[in-house]
């Protein structure tokens, strides 16, 4: 079974095409855990909903908003799968994604994949997939497929209270050293949400911090570091 953790912070507008997409796979075996972090907008009462049409829906309340990470902690701690992913509520799978994953990923920790960026109108902006020499270039925890025992062996979670913890959990991975396979797939697509958290820009200092106290090497953390930037420019400008 694949167990696709989904934080939920007032995503009303998009959630029901995320969890429609869920639902709509051509593999049936998975479970999806939605950790509501204390929304304000009707996306629990969505959630709530999809948990009423199929008891594959999972979902949690967090008491007072807390942030992604400790929301995607808490799907964590609640997953039953063999394996793992993290699905976005703004984002959508293909309806083949979960069959793709599982086809792919053999006795690898971890499968790369790709995604492509959709903007609110629906139309797909670029197209992004790493291939093996570069399967490091994507630093979302999404359009991944983990299996779930390494994960848990290596303790890696997320850090909580900081933003840009994306990079931080990425990095952890990287450094524990998983056996990682690439399959040249798009199959995520990720909206271009000018209400995200990415969508502003935010003071990056403990972020590198960080990164120095994991012991990246000098190389890997300017290349981090320039990617983040980028990153940051590019949300600025396609938001526009």
């Amino acid at each position: 079974m694949v167990s696709i953790v989904i934080p939920i912070y007032n995503s009303a507008p998009y959630l029901s095409d995320c969890l429609a997409s869920v639902r709509k796979q051509t593999l049936s075996d998975w479970e999806a855990i939605m950790i509501d972090d204390a929304s304000t907008d009707e996306s629990a009462q969505i959630a709530a909903s999809y948990c009423e049409q199929d008891q594959r829906f999972r979902l949690l309340h967090q008491p007072h908003n807390m942030g992604q990470s400790a929301a995607r902690n808490r799907g964590l701690q609640q997953v039953k799968g063999e394996y793992l992913l993290f699905l976005d509520s703004d984002d959508r799978l293909s309806p083949d994604y979960i069959e793709q994953m599982l086809s792919h990923i053999g006795d690898a920790d971890l499968l790369q994949t790709g995604y492509k960026r959709v903007s609110l109108d629906g139309t797909i902006t670029e197209e992004k997939c790493p291939s093996w020499h570069r399967r490091y270039v994507l630093i979302s925890p999404c359009m991944r497929l983990y299996r779930t025992t390494w994960l848990r062996e290596k303790g890696i979670l997320f850090e909580e209270g900081m933003i840009y913890e994306d990079v931080l959990f990425s990095a952890r991975i990287w450094k524990a050293k998983p056996k990682i396979r690439v399959h040249q797939y798009t199959g995520y697509f990720y909206l271009i949400n000018p209400h995200s958290t990415t969508s502003e820009q935010h003071d990056t200092t403990r972020i590198f911090h960080e990164l120095r106290m994991l012991g990246i090497h000098p190389l890997q953390f300017n290349a981090l570091r320039i990617r983040l930037r980028a990153h940051f420019i590019k949300e600025k400008f396609l938001q526009q």
